[in-house]
C-alpha cells in the first residue's frame, strides 16, 4: 500500500491499494494528507490514521477489508467526507483520543456502520448508516461527542447503540426500521 510517516505532507489521489497484509493506506505520526478519490479493498485496514496526523480524506471508497474500512487511532484527527465504506467489519472507527469530523459518509453493508471507542469525541453528520448486521452507529468505553442528523435506518440491531460510559449527544437523528431505534446499555 502507501505509507507516509514522519512530516510527511502530500496527496494521494486515484489510487488502487488492495490485498496489502496491513492497510490499504496508512497515515501516520504528524505526517499531514489528503487521500481523494482512492480504492482501498481486501486489506487489513482500508485507510489508517495513527499518531498526531491531521488529514483530510474525501470520496474514498474502502470496502471488503478484514476489519476495518477507515480508522482513526491514538490522537489522530482527521475530516472524513464522502466516503464510502462497505462489507467491511466496521465502516470507520475513532478509537483512543482520536478526533475529528465524519460527514457525509456511506457506511452499509458492514457489521457496524460507524464505531466510536475509547475517549474519541467526534462529530458525526449526515452520513448513512444503513442495512449493516448489527447497528449504525455504536459508542462505548468512554467516547463521546455529537451525532446530529445522520440516516441510521434499516440495521439488523440498534440504529444507534450507546455502550459502557460513553456520553455522545444525539441530535436530530432517523433510527428507523431496526430492531431498535436508540438502545442505552451499561452505565451510559
Amino acid at each position: 500500500g502507501i505509507y507516509y510517516s514522519g512530516n510527511a505532507s502530500g496527496t494521494a489521489r486515484l489510487n488502487e491499494c488492495s490485498r496489502n497484509e496491513q492497510a490499504g493506506i496508512w497515515v501516520a505520526d504528524q505526517a499531514q494528507v489528503t487521500l481523494e478519490e482512492n480504492t482501498c479493498s481486501t486489506n487489513e485496514l482500508g485507510l489508517a490514521f495513527s499518531g498526531n496526523t491531521i488529514s483530510v480524506a474525501q470520496k474514498n471508497v474502502s470496502s471488503n477489508n478484514v476489519t476495518v474500512g477507515i480508522v482513526l487511532m491514538d490522537q489522530a484527527e482527521s475530516v472524513l467526507e464522502q466516503n464510502k465504506c462497505t462489507n467491511n467489519q466496521v465502516g470507520i472507527s475513532f478509537m483512543d483520543s482520536a478526533k475529528g469530523t465524519a460527514r457525509g459518509n456511506q457506511c452499509s453493508g458492514n457489521e457496524i456502520g460507524i464505531a466510536i471507542v475509547g475517549q474519541s469525541q467526534p462529530l458525526l453528520e449526515g452520513n448513512i448508516t444503513t442495512e449493516n448486521s448489527k447497528d449504525g452507529i455504536r459508542y462505548g468505553e468512554k467516547a463521546g461527542g455529537i451525532a446530529r442528523q445522520n440516516d441510521c435506518s434499516r440495521n439488523s440491531s440498534s440504529g444507534i447503540q450507546v455502550l459502557d460510559q460513553s456520553q455522545p449527544e444525539l441530535e436530530q437523528n432517523t433510527c428507523n426500521d431496526n430492531l431498535s431505534g436508540i438502545t442505552y446499555g451499561g452505565s451510559a
